[in-house]
């Protein structure tokens, strides 16, 4: 008779158990209650029909505080990548414009206009004296400069010019993706795209890579691109590893991952 009272009163308070764990403390409460009144259902006031009644709503009950709590998991999990892609988007070039932009459009001090009221009054100075020092050029003087820019400029030009990578000159090498769920009550699947970016030119410069997201019949089903290593230069040579995955939501039906390198830049 004792072991039936056990089981009983287990039985009674399961929907309250079930229910325990991360929020919606109200809901459990309400659970707890309802299983008490299905215990007492074994009065005569009561009935066992009115016992069963109050259990069923008790599982209402721990069914809704379940809920509540994957609730709470999804808007943690919201949160994390929330702060991701704000963290990535305050290291891209993008985010340092807007940030530029934004202390540019300060008001200026009265100390900022003094100052360059005063290098703008030595710059005008040095003008005027540098006019009078070259107002009477000797015309073989004018000449030999003009042959010096002839020769000199092409020289710096080409200079410029051959100073530049080219997203050719990058590789990525190991590229992989890969699909991750280490969520423990419900599923929370996160992509990790992951590389290694070589750096195949002469000079330090960063690339922008771009990846593509198709499903088996070779439909688009997402893109995404950036700066793996932001605006700092990759050496010569070296490599820079990267992770994009977390630019990118998973979605269902994603199963090739091609990624290409659209740009180069010296930072």
């Amino acid at each position: 008779m004792e072991g039936i009272l056990i089981v009983s009163a287990i039985l009674a308070f399961l929907p309250f158990i079930v229910s325990l764990g991360g929020r919606g403390g109200v809901w459990k409460f309400l659970s707890l209650v309802f299983c008490c009144f299905s215990l007492v259902g074994i009065l005569p006031v009561v009935g066992f029909a009115g016992g069963i009644f109050a259990w069923v709503i008790a599982w209402i009950f721990a069914a809704i505080a379940a809920q509540a709590r994957r609730s709470e998991e999804r808007f943690t999990r919201m949160e994390r990548s929330m702060a991701a892609a704000r963290a990535i988007e305050a290291e891209s070039p993008v985010g340092r414009l807007l940030d530029n932009e934004r202390r540019q459009n300060r008001p200026i001090s009265f100390g900022k206009v003094l100052t360059l009221l005063i290098v703008f009054g030595i710059a005008g100075v040095l003008i005027v004296t540098g006019v009078h020092d070259f107002q009477a050029p000797s015309s073989t003087t004018a000449h030999s400069e003009q042959q010096k820019v002839a020769v000199v400029v092409p020289s710096k030009v080409e200079s410029v010019t051959s100073k530049t990578c080219r997203a050719s000159d990058f590789v990525v090498e190991g590229f992989s993706s890969k699909v991750f769920d280490d969520c423990k009550q419900s599923s929370c699947p996160t992509l990790k795209l992951t590389g290694k970016l070589r750096n195949n030119c002469a000079l330090s410069a960063g690339a922008q890579i771009k990846i593509t997201a198709e499903d088996g019949k070779g439909s688009v089903i997402d893109t995404i691109d950036g700066w793996p290593a932001s605006t700092r230069n990759v050496a010569p040579g070296a490599t820079y590893a990267f992770d994009m995955g977390p630019l990118m939501v998973y979605r269902k039906g994603m199963k090739n991952f091609k990624i290409d390198i659209i740009d180069a830049r010296i930072w």
